[in-house]
């Protein structure tokens, strides 16, 4: 089974989070840029929940190598209002650059948080 041909990719899970909900950040990196093993994420508004689970696949077909890592992260958010992630900027294995376009989400405030006060 081929791998898809996917180029490498910042993704998350959902755009809009209140302030007690988490997003999963997906990095998906291929061929030379899959040979990274540690991954800056710049976040801005949003707290990483430990390190990252990843994943790598090799495949070897018709004399063509592919491969591919994924890095997912879970996050929280800081406080309401904007967050943002990346850019990721990705050094290949042979000298490319690439950067990933940043990802904004909205943090809502936490519509619990008035008082309890009858």
């Amino acid at each position: 089974m081929a791998l898809p041909l996917a180029a490498n990719d910042l993704q998350v899970d959902k755009h809009t989070l209140s302030s007690d909900d988490t997003v999963t950040i997906t990095v998906t990196l291929t061929d030379a840029f899959a040979a990274v093993d540690n991954l800056q994420l710049p976040l801005q508004n949003l707290v990483l929940d430990g390190s990252p689970s990843v994943s790598s696949e090799f495949a070897w077909i018709n004399g063509q190598s592919s491969r591919r890592k994924v890095f997912r992260y879970s996050a929280h958010p800081g406080g309401p209002g904007p967050a943002l992630i990346g850019p990721v900027v990705l050094h290949g294995g042979n000298g490319q650059v690439e950067t990933l376009a940043p990802v904004s989400i909205q943090v809502l405030p936490d519509s619990l948080a008035g008082s309890n006060d009858p």
